[in-house]
C-alpha cells in the first residue's frame, strides 16, 4: 500500500527526473551537463513533438508534453548507465583495436535501441496503458537501423571525402614548400671539396630518397582501392598516420640539416675572411687556425655525442610491430616516466587517465578503433623521435663518428665547430 502511494504522489516522477539528472551529473562528473545539455534536449525535442501532435486540438498538449520530458530524462539516464556498463566490462574481454566504423556502428545501435525501448517504456508506464514489447521491439530496431545508417554516410563522408583529402594535401604542401625551401641548401663547387660537407650532403640525400620512397608506397596502396573502401576497413587511418609521420620525419631532417649546414658555412666564412685578409676567426680574437682549433677543442664536451638512445629504440621498436590496448597503455606509462614533459602525448594520455565514468566510456570505446591505433602511432614516435634527436642529434652522430678521418685544416676545423655549436646548444637546454 505504501508502494503504491509513493507511485502515486504527485511529486514522484519529477522527484525521479530529478534523481536521473544527478546520476547523469556523477556519471559525467560535471553539473553542468544534466543541466545545459540533458534537461534542454528532455524539455525541447519533447516539446516539438507535442505541438505537432497537438496542433489542432490543445487539450492534453500539458500532460503529454510532460510524461514525454520525463520518459526522455529517464531514457536518457538508462541510455547513459547501460552505456558505461557494457563499455567498461566489454573491454575488459575484448584488448585488440577494432575495425572504428563497425565498433562505433555497434554501441551506436545497442543505444539507440535502449534509449528507444526505455522512451517508449517509461511512457506507457506513466500514462499506464498496455506496454506490448513485441511491437517496442520492431520500433527499436527499425530506429537503431536508420541512425546507423545515417552514421555509417556521415562517417564515410566525412573520413573518406573530406579528413582523408585535406591530410593528403597538407602533407603534399608541406612536402613541396619543404623542398622549395631547400634549394637554397644544395652544396656548392668549393663545398664539396670539403669531407665534412660532403657527410652532411648525404646525410639529407639519402634521407630525401627514403621520403620520396616511402610517399611513393603510399600512393600505389591508395590507388589499389577507392577511398571509401579502404575506409571501411581502416586502411586510409593507416595511410593518413604514415604520410604525417613522413612529412614529419622529413621536416626534422630538414630542420637539422639547415642548422648544421648554416653552422658549416658561418664558420667556413670566417676561414676565408682569414685566408685573405687575416681576420680573428669569429669572436675569439685569434687569428692562428691551430691556435682556433685547440679552443673548439676545449669547448667540446663528448658526452654529447655518444648518449644512450636504446630506451627510445626499444619503445619505437614495439610501436613498428604490434601491439593491444593493454601494451600501448604500458608504452604511454614508459613515455611517461622518460620524460614529463609530453607534448602532444598529452592528448593521448588525458584520454587513457579520463576521471569520469560517462568520459572514461567514451574513451574506452574511441581508444579501442583502429583509428585510435594509428593516431597514437603517430604521437608516440613523433614524441620519442623529438626527444630522441633532442639528446642525440642524428647527423652529428654521424659527423662525430668520422672525426679522426685525414682531412683539410679547415675541415677539421668546420668539423669541430659543429661539435662546439652543439655543446653551446646543449648546455643552454641543460641549463
Amino acid at each position: 500500500m505504501i508502494g503504491k502511494e509513493v507511485f502515486d504522489s504527485k511529486y514522484f516522477y519529477s522527484m525521479l527526473a530529478f534523481i536521473c539528472l544527478v546520476i547523469i551529473g556523477l556519471l559525467a562528473w560535471n553539473i553542468w551537463i544534466p543541466l545545459i545539455v540533458v534537461l534542454p534536449i528532455a524539455i525541447i525535442i519533447p516539446l516539438l513533438i507535442t505541438l505537432g501532435a497537438y496542433f489542432k486540438h490543445w487539450q492534453g498538449f500539458i500532460g503529454e508534453w510532460k510524461n514525454l520530458t520525463y520518459s526522455t530524462i529517464y531514457a536518457i539516464t538508462t541510455t547513459m548507465v547501460v552505456f558505461v556498463v557494457i563499455s567498461n566490462l566489454g573491454f575488459i574481454i575484448l584488448k585488440d583495436f577494432y575495425n572504428t566504423l563497425l565498433l562505433t556502428t555497434i554501441f551506436i545501435f545497442i543505444l539507440v535501441a535502449v534509449f528507444v525501448y526505455s522512451v517508449i517504456y517509461f511512457k506507457k508506464k506513466l500514462v499506464k496503458a498496455p506496454f506490448i514489447s513485441r511491437q517496442v521491439v520492431v520500433d527499436m530496431v527499425v530506429v537503431s537501423i536508420i541512425i546507423c545508417l545515417v552514421w555509417s554516410s556521415v562517417f564515410l563522408i566525412l573520413v573518406g571525402g573530406g579528413l582523408y583529402d585535406k591530410y593528403v594535401v597538407r602533407t603534399e604542401e608541406s612536402m613541396k614548400q619543404i623542398n622549395d625551401d631547400m634549394q637554397n641548401y644544395k652544396l656548392t663547387a668549393d663545398e664539396k671539396g670539403l669531407i665534412v660537407f660532403n657527410e652532411l650532403g648525404a646525410y639529407y640525400d639519402v634521407n630525401v630518397i627514403q621520403s620520396n620512397k616511402a610517399i611513393e608506397d603510399i600512393k600505389k596502396k591508395e590507388k589499389a582501392k577507392p577511398i571509401i573502401a579502404s575506409c571501411l576497413v581502416d586502411d586510409c587511418f593507416e595511410f593518413v598516420a604514415e604520410r604525417v609521420l613522413i612529412n614529419y620525419d622529413y621536416a626534422i631532417t630538414s630542420l637539422i640539416f639547415k642548422e648544421q649546414m648554416n653552422n658549416a658555412r658561418e664558420i667556413a666564412i670566417e676561414l676565408k675572411e682569414n685566408e685573405l685578409h687575416g681576420n680573428t676567426i669569429e669572436s675569439s680574437g685569434i687569428k692562428d687556425k691551430s691556435k682556433y682549433f685547440e679552443l673548439l677543442g676545449k669547448g667540446i664536451n663528448n658526452e654529447y655525442f655518444i648518449e644512450d638512445v636504446d630506451e627510445f629504440d626499444v619503445l619505437l621498436l614495439k610501436l613498428e610491430n604490434d601491439f593491444n590496448y593493454d601494451e600501448m597503455q604500458e608504452i604511454n606509462k614508459k613515455m611517461e616516466d622518460m620524460f614529463a614533459n609530453l607534448g602532444g602525448m598529452g592528448d593521448v594520455a588525458g584520454l587513457l587517465s579520463a576521471k569520469s565514468l560517462l568520459m572514461k566510456s567514451f574513451n574506452n570505446v574511441f581508444l579501442h578503433t583502429n583509428f585510435a591505433e594509428q593516431m597514437f602511432v603517430v604521437i608516440a614516435k613523433i614524441g620519442l623521435n623529438s626527444n630522441k634527436n633532442t639528446k642525440l642529434n642524428p647527423l652529428l652522430d654521424k659527423v662525430y663518428t668520422n672525426k679522426d678521418v685525414e682531412e683539410t685544416s679547415n675541415g677539421k676545423i668546420i668539423r669541430n665547430y659543429l661539435f662546439y655549436k652543439h655543446t653551446e646548444k646543449r648546455d643552454d637546454l641543460d641549463k
